[in-house]
Order: structure tokens, then C-alpha cells, then sequence
């Protein structure tokens, strides 16, 4: 949840290339995670790495909002 109100904010602030890095990111991560877990954990596997690339693109998107200036409304 966090992660849609984050990342809706980027593109408020037009920031898409910030935005298109974190979903493709994510998207990476969760691939290999998939590879790797789904071997050794099964379907709980493929839950977990969905669940720590979100975590993950919500933990970037933060740092970043972070940084950035206030939106003006």
C-alpha cells in the first residue's frame, strides 16, 4: 500500500524515469528471487520474493521522497 502513495507522488512530481527504475528494479529482483526460492521453498518461495521486492521498491521510493522537495498545492 505504501508503495502506491509513494510512487504516485514521483509521478505528481513528474520523476518517471525514477519511478520506471523502481518498478524495474523491483521487477529484476523479484525474477531472481523467483529463480532461487521457488527452487527451494515452493509456492511460499515465489510469495516471499514478491513480498521482499516490494518491500524493497517501497524502501527505495521512501529514501527518495525523502530527499526530495515538498509538493506545492
Amino acid at each position: 500500500m505504501f508503495l502506491l502513495f509513494s510512487l504516485k507522488r514521483l509521478i505528481l512530481k513528474e520523476q518517471f524515469k525514477v519511478y520506471l527504475a523502481f518498478i524495474t528494479i523491483a521487477a529484476i529482483l523479484n525474477l531472481v528471487l523467483n529463480y532461487n526460492f521457488i527452487k527451494i521453498f515452493g509456492i511460499v518461495g515465489a510469495a516471499a520474493a514478491s513480498v521482499f521486492s516490494i518491500f524493497f521498491a517501497s524502501l527505495l521510493s521512501y529514501i527518495v521522497n525523502k530527499k526530495s522537495k515538498q509538493l506545492s498545492y
